[in-house]
């Protein structure tokens, strides 16, 4: 499969990376600072050194790619938040014009959904983040509400804290509850390789 990736040079990221080009994929990357992939290299790699800004290089990651999976989200560097949501703009736009239909992003709760329950524990931790964390909260509502009013074949994957390591305990109710998941099942699998909508 020919992948393109951004925000490909963070723990999750890499991983994903990594797992994709084991399978046997064409990975390409799309990075801002792309010697922070480390040792991942191959023949089946290749790495755009280039700012979400850059609508022409953006278009050039995606062109030909079979899915686009996005890893994007504010960082510990508050000068990185801003950029986000018009960068995402800037892969929407891209993917449409490039022919391009598969989406897949990671997101956080903060990303609410019409059909999301009640969950006192989620509820408290994006009370949170918008209070301590307006700039990022803000950042990840906009690019949560691009990916979703354009016409892409998109999935969002709201993930809660992520976490090095494998799943502990059983926990109570269905996996998208728990407030901690492993780096590891943040993969692309069957439940976000087809279909419109979000899941958590």
């Amino acid at each position: 499969m020919r992948l393109t990736v951004l925000g490909a040079t963070g723990p999750t990221g890499r991983l994903v990376v990594r797992r994709a080009l084991d399978r046997g994929d064409q990975v390409t990357v799309y990075a801002r600072r792309p010697v922070r992939l480390g040792d991942l290299t191959g023949p089946r790699l290749r790495v755009l050194p280039r700012e979400l800004a850059d609508r022409t290089a953006v278009r050039r990651s995606v062109e030909g790619a079979q899915a686009v999976i996005s890893l994007l989200g504010p960082g510990r560097d508050k000068a990185s938040i801003a950029p986000l949501a018009p960068g995402m703009q800037n892969v929407v736009d891209a993917l449409a014009d490039a022919g391009v239909r598969r989406l897949v992003a990671t997101s956080t709760p903060s990303a609410g959904d019409p059909d999301d329950g009640r969950d006192l524990r989620f509820s408290l931790m994006v009370a949170g983040i918008r209070l301590a964390m307006a700039p990022a909260y803000r950042s990840i509502v906009a690019m949560a509400d691009i990916i979703r009013s354009s016409s892409l074949d998109w999935t969002l994957v709201r993930l809660p804290l992520l976490q090095d390591g494998t799943l502990q305990g059983t926990g109570s109710g269905e996996p998208h509850h728990r407030a901690k998941v492993p780096r590891t099942e943040v993969l692309p699998t069957q439940r976000c390789t087809t279909g419109r909508g979000s899941v958590r």
